[in-house]
Parts: structure tokens; C-alpha cells; sequence
């Protein structure tokens, strides 16, 4: 996001350099300041979260429909792909 090519007027300095105008919309970014890093680890953080919970919901779920205990998702659907398959041939 700070690469000095994306920027018309590239700045100087180490740390935090001060780069103007911006060439296209990504690099514009860049001018969000310390704040724009967090605020894209924290959307990410809750996309990872709300797919770990709903996995975690539907193994659950499957194994309660099911009446096991410590049966995966991925077991399951394998034991109905299987099925499937044996029961074509």
C-alpha cells in the first residue's frame, strides 16, 4: 500500500514516509494512516471467526442428528459420498 510507485510524488523518510497523490484507489489507502492496518486484521479476524463458528455449529449438529459423539464433518460427508458411489456401481 505505501510502495513509492503508487504515488505521483514520492516521499522521503524511513519509518513513515510522506507520499502525495496517490495514482489509484489502493494506494489512496495508504493515506488512512496507522489505523487502516488494524481495521483490515480486525474485518479479517471476524470472517475467520464467523466460518470456524458455523463449521463448529453444523459438526454439532450432525453429530447430535446422528447420535455419536466424536464423529467429524469431514467423516460424514465421506461416509455419504461413499455411499453414493458404491450405490451406482
Amino acid at each position: 500500500m505505501g510502495d513509492p510507485s503508487g504515488f505521483k510524488t514520492p516521499g522521503t523518510g524511513g519509518f513513515w514516509p510522506t507520499h502525495k497523490n496517490p495514482k489509484d484507489a489502493f494506494h489512496r489507502i495508504y493515506e488512512g494512516g496507522i489505523i487502516v492496518p488494524l481495521l483490515i486484521g480486525m474485518f479479517l479476524m471476524v470472517i475467520t471467526f464467523s466460518i470456524k463458528g458455523r463449521v463448529f455449529y453444523v459438526n454439532n449438529s450432525v453429530n447430535q442428528m446422528l447420535g455419536m459423539q466424536k464423529v467429524s464433518l469431514k467423516y460424514y460427508l465421506l461416509l455419504i459420498i461413499l455411499k453414493k458411489v458404491f450405490k451406482c456401481r
